[in-house]
């Protein structure tokens, strides 16, 4: 397989190599919606200084994914 990929790349081609890491992304996001879940309960208990609006776009970003 590296003998083609050698020739190709030699010849011009760009190869791409694709991982398919759903799982870990999904961890990765769990963990960001939790700790904006904290943030927000923090923030409500005026135990931690955030604007709204932070706490906002954080879950609107996170609803795109």
């Amino acid at each position: 397989m590296q003998g083609y990929r050698d020739l190709l790349t030699r010849e011009g081609m760009v190869l791409e190599y694709v991982e398919d890491c759903r799982d870990v992304a999904e961890g990765f996001l769990s963990g960001i919606s939790k700790r904006l879940v904290m943030a927000e309960i923090a923030s409500g208990l005026d135990k931690l200084s955030v604007g709204e609006g932070l706490l906002f776009e954080g879950k609107r970003l996170l609803a795109k994914t």
